[in-house]
């Protein structure tokens, strides 16, 4: 078995587009709407359509566990701090459900 690819649910496939591409640097390299693959290998998948493919209700999906993490390596943080300074706040922030 070989690991591939880590899948991230999203509410809003557009706002999280804009925000792994404006705030991380990614760029989309495979979008079919509902799922999206971003280089680095990082997968996003809206939540309508994952509660579909699990085939669950809308309730048994959270957000905010608070357990995982996307490890990131910047070469100059300081001009990424910078980056970060120059976005509009709400692009920077997360929605109270969790998603970006």
């Amino acid at each position: 078995m070989k690991f591939k690819n880590p899948l991230l649910v999203v509410t809003d496939m557009e706002v999280s587009k804009a925000f792994y591409r404006e705030v991380l640097g990614l760029r989309v390299i495979m979008d079919f709407g509902a799922n999206v693959t971003l280089t680095g290998g990082v997968c996003l998948q809206t939540k309508e359509s994952w509660l579909r493919f699990i085939q669950a209700g809308k309730n048994d999906v959270s957000f905010c566990g608070r357990d995982a993490e996307l490890y990131f390596e910047e070469d100059s943080f300081d001009d990424f701090v910078g980056k970060l300074n120059e976005l509009e706040k709400p692009k920077r922030g997360r929605k109270k459900d969790g998603s970006v």
